[in-house]
């Protein structure tokens, strides 16, 4: 399927003779070397509770004007759901000490071009996205495309380069 552009400001293609790097631990790097594949990590799974959702008060706000039969739970739960459906690879733009402490300390980091990245995920049979990741707490719309491509401003020094696999067939709900 080919690589698809998610049209939301902050997430555009990136050129593809751009550098990129992905930090990670030895174990993950054996893994990609011996299996010559990606590792795509339920978003869902990445260790941050708020990893594609948006804030709980945006989400109240919306279901507010949803009108009748809609109630944040049911909302809040579907949004948590799809997150089961979304997968990522990160990367970054920038090699730095923060980087190398956070996500490889004693490890190793890869360092590729954009264009060999968007090759790999084009090659792929499931909808792809690649894109820099959007810093704010400020959320437009309601789609959890948009909630996947943003995170928390703290999370900024990553300048995050996101590889996204869109399956929400593995969303426990579908």
């Amino acid at each position: 399927m080919p690589l698809e552009h998610y049209p939301q400001a902050g997430f555009e293609l990136l050129d593809d003779c751009v550098s990129i790097w992905r930090f990670m631990k030895i174990r993950t790097f054996t893994r990609l070397i011996e299996s010559g594949s990606l590792y795509f990590s339920r978003a869902d799974l990445l260790g941050d509770e708020h990893e594609g959702l948006p804030l709980e008060d945006y989400v109240r706000h919306v279901v507010a004007n949803m009108g009748p039969g809609h109630t944040f739970e049911s909302t809040w739960e579907t949004l948590q759901q799809d997150r089961q459906g979304s997968f990522v690879s990160c990367w970054t733009l920038d090699e730095s000490l923060h980087m190398w402490e956070k996500f490889a300390p004693e490890g190793v980091a890869v360092k590729s071009a954009c264009g060999l990245l968007k090759a790999a995920l084009a090659a792929m049979p499931a909808r792809t996205m690649v894109g820099h990741v959007r810093y704010s707490l400020k959320h437009e719309g309601f789609n959890i495309l948009r909630f996947i491509t943003t995170k928390r401003p703290e999370y900024f020094r990553e300048k995050e380069v996101r590889a996204l696999v869109w399956d929400l067939e593995r969303s426990p709900q579908n």
